[in-house]
């Protein structure tokens, strides 16, 4: 029989707003195919898969000293080295968010309990304060259960956005089994006792020590991130020495772009076009779409769910720009298109380090977000020569000599600078969907993962994280990897120029006059982007 319980998780949108709710059941027959697809396609995962990889993972622990009080007021200094734990299980975890209106906070709170693990192992050596010299041998002992609570203050006015209040955070464990061997002299009645006390202490303290540490870089990052977005505003668009003798086309004056409809009669054009008006494309994503994240991780895409696209607003696949002459102008504005994608992450021991497992684990992931009041703007300046442009033609590009390559290559040669001087990218994200696999563990994992996401979001002040980071972290990254990548594609091409430079070559179609091909270069100049 084919399990798959996730999908019942993606039919019941926790957004609830009209837009989600009108998208129910897209989102219930993409889950339905995944299903399928599933079945069909792969093995079906054993439930509890990632439980059954935890088992079989070992931490490998640095050397830890501990400082007991022995009786008659000694203090003796007990090192544990070679500690190596295995078979680690989690029975429960929870994820929640509290709001104090009156000082506009918010507080992730994180649970975790139930967890345990099967056993350590490990060399341990003794000193006395003072003294030189000391005992030796190995112990091994079990944690049957432990347990971990924290809670996460989110206050866009402060100084530091995220703090993990010391007095919120609490962990605690029970240790049994617990073997001593070696000469243990006057210790052998004391140690059994102390060990668990001192490791409870030095496993709380140092569990909260960590997560401060993390929370505290994670703070200063967000900070800057907190302010409203900045007013879009396109770089300026740098002419090269070269192209300032020359006399350039001026967008603007092209006949062709002011003949296009407008952005709303485009986007309805658009909306028209989609299959049966649902607004949903499915992409199926290609097998060898593979990224290696390091680690002896890997994330496979598996597919991609397009709905929503029936909101588009606005749409301006190329266009000019009113003060900047020699520039071209993208826009696309929706009122909510959500995306699916289907991901494998596939996890693997390195065999070094501090985990290590016996197996690999696949999760199948299963996310999906909503993106409201979308707005995508994308401007470039594309500066052509002008005479060079006139001559082009859609024959002589075609039957110029150099098949398809001489023709991006001539009109490449057009071209004096091709460069992306805007990339802005607005939108409210909504999770709509997340899922990591049908086991209970996975399950729970993406629940907690899911409140606390949409907790942070939500917060008051943290909805200009993400405009932000796409802002001022994603856009600029992209434009200049872009923008590099169109530098080097031009001087590539330029070099298969076509000698005629794409003039009208006397090779009409049969029955068309030859006149009825030319064009301006505009229209093959355009296309290159």
């Amino acid at each position: 029989m084919c399990r798959f319980l996730v999908w019942r998780r993606s039919v019941v949108i926790h957004i609830m707003s009209p837009f989600v709710v009108r998208h129910r059941l897209l989102h219930a027959s993409f889950c339905l195919w995944v299903l399928l697809r599933r079945c069909l396609c792969h093995p079906v995962p054993r439930a509890g898969d990632l439980s059954e990889w935890l088992s079989g993972l070992s931490l490998h622990l640095p050397p830890v000293t501990l400082t007991l009080e022995a009786p008659f007021r000694r203090e003796v200094n007990l090192t544990f080295d070679d500690l190596v734990c295995e078979g680690f299980a989690i029975g429960h975890m929870e994820g929640s968010v509290s709001d104090d209106t009156g000082n506009a906070t918010s507080s992730l709170h994180v649970l975790a309990s139930s967890m345990s693990v099967r056993r350590c192992s490990g060399l341990w050596r003794s000193s006395e304060h003072g003294r030189n010299g000391g005992l030796n041998g190995s112990l091994s002992f079990a944690i049957p259960d432990a347990n971990f609570g924290a809670r996460l203050v989110l206050d866009a006015n402060a100084s530091e956005p995220v703090v993990a209040p010391r007095a919120d955070c609490s962990s605690g464990l029970t240790l049994a089994d617990i073997t001593f061997k070696g000469n243990l002299g006057i210790l052998l009645d004391v140690l059994g006792r102390l060990l668990e006390r001192a490791i409870d202490d030095v496993v709380d303290t140092s569990v909260c020590l960590a997560l401060g540490s993390l929370v505290g870089p994670l703070s200063t990052f967000l900070a800057p991130l907190l302010r409203p977005p900045p007013a879009p505003r396109p770089a300026a668009a740098w002419l090269p020495p070269s192209a300032r003798g020359p006399r350039l086309l001026e967008w603007r004056e092209v006949p062709v772009l002011g003949a296009l409809p407008g952005s709303a009669a485009t986007a309805r054009a658009v909306r028209e076009a989609l299959p049966g008006g649902s607004g949903a494309v499915q992409l199926q994503a290609p097998r060898n779409l593979t990224r290696q994240l390091g680690l002896n991780l890997t994330l496979r895409l598996q597919a991609v769910h397009l709905a929503g696209l029936n909101t588009l607003r606005q749409f301006v696949p190329v266009g000019p720009v009113v003060d900047e002459v020699h520039s071209l102008r993208a826009l696309v504005e929706a009122e909510a298109p959500c995306i699916i994608a289907v991901v494998d992450l596939d996890i693997a021991s390195q065999g070094h380090g501090i985990f290590s497992a016996v197996e690999p684990v696949t999760l199948h992931l299963l996310v999906g977000a909503c993106l409201r009041n979308l707005s995508v703007v994308a401007q470039a300046l594309v500066a052509v020569d002008y005479l060079k442009a006139d001559r082009l033609s859609v024959d002589g590009l075609l039957y110029g000599g150099g098949g398809l390559l001489g023709a991006l290559g001539t009109a490449a040669a057009a071209m004096y600078a091709l460069n992306v001087t805007e990339l802005e990218l607005r939108s409210n994200v909504e999770i709509s969907t997340l899922s990591l696999g049908i086991g209970p563990l996975e399950q729970m994992l993406a629940q907690t993962l899911r409140t606390l996401t949409d907790g942070a979001l939500e917060a008051p002040g943290f909805d200009a994280v993400v405009p932000n980071i796409v802002d001022g972290l994603i856009s600029p990254a992209v434009r200049q990897h872009l923008n590099v990548k169109l530098v080097q594609a031009i001087a590539n091409s330029s070099a298969h120029t076509q000698s005629g430079g794409g003039a009208m070559v006397p090779h009409p179609p049969s029955g068309m006059d030859p006149a009825a091909t030319r064009v301006s270069g505009v229209v093959a100049v355009a296309s290159i982007p």
